[in-house]
């Protein structure tokens, strides 16, 4: 599925909503599917962005949750993992068309 993607937080702190609306915004396929991780040792569900070479756009989102759907916008909500650190994270997920 084609998204946008608007982070909501910054280092797992949310982002104040007049930094919202100039937010550099992020393009590409959304996946979300359950993963086996070697890292947390555990199944978990989790999300990506992927460029059109299967690249990942962002940091994958672990532990994702669909935390609402409306039309063509969803908000997930996880964990990132920065340069070894964890951090809380949300992304506005708008739908785009093929």
């Amino acid at each position: 599925m084609k998204v946008e993607i608007k982070l909501l937080n910054d280092k797992g702190r949310p982002v104040p909503p007049a930094a919202l609306r100039s937010q550099k915004r992020f393009t590409g396929e959304l996946a979300l599917a359950e993963v086996r991780s070697t890292e947390f040792g555990r199944i978990l569900v989790a999300a990506n962005l992927l460029s059109n070479d299967k690249d990942e756009v962002l940091p994958r989102l672990h532990d994702a949750v669909v935390l609402r759907v409306e039309g063509e916008r969803l908000r997930i909500r996880g964990f990132e993992t920065v340069n070894g650190v964890q951090h809380g994270q949300t992304w506005d997920v708008k739908v785009l068309a093929c």
